[in-house]
């Protein structure tokens, strides 16, 4: 099971269930309310290898915008 955090900047964090936020990345995280039971596999593995797995969901919202768009 993983933990899911959102902060200010679109950004989505996922730590294992109990894990703590890694204090190189540490700033305004705010927790989701749900706990999710499955992931990607490569978010799998990045939680595994660095013990957690982040990327910017503004980036991902914009692509898929313009692809909407064609």
């Amino acid at each position: 099971m993983y933990d899911i955090y959102l902060n200010r900047s679109n950004e989505l964090l996922v730590v294992a269930r109990g894990g703590s936020i890694p204090s190189a990345i540490a700033g305004s995280w705010r927790k989701q309310k749900r706990v999710v039971r499955t992931v990607s596999h490569s978010i799998r593995h990045d939680v595994l290898q660095h013990g957690y797995h982040r990327r910017n969901l503004a980036k991902r919202l914009i692509a898929s915008a313009r692809a909407g768009l064609q």
